[in-house]
């Protein structure tokens, strides 16, 4: 049980920062901030794992939304 606290301690930093530059690099902006606040929320709630896979789910949606759009209005 103690490995695993400080292991959820070692992962949490990397993953912050994760949160900070992904959306810089990208350049998803609003969408990565909405679903990171839901993430957030769930993480208060809940465990951290079904957080981030919500997280990601969230994140592929809007993705996969923003690209239709951005596709439609090319043609």
């Amino acid at each position: 049980m103690a490995s695993r606290v400080s292991n959820c301690r070692f992962v949490r930093p990397f993953f912050i920062v994760f949160l900070l530059f992904v959306p810089l690099y990208f350049g998803f902006g609003r969408t990565f901030y909405t679903c990171g606040i839901q993430m957030y929320g769930l993480l208060i709630t809940k465990s951290f794992m079904p957080s981030v896979r919500r997280f990601y789910t969230c994140l592929t949606i809007r993705a996969s939304l923003s690209l239709e759009s951005r596709a439609s209005e090319q043609f």
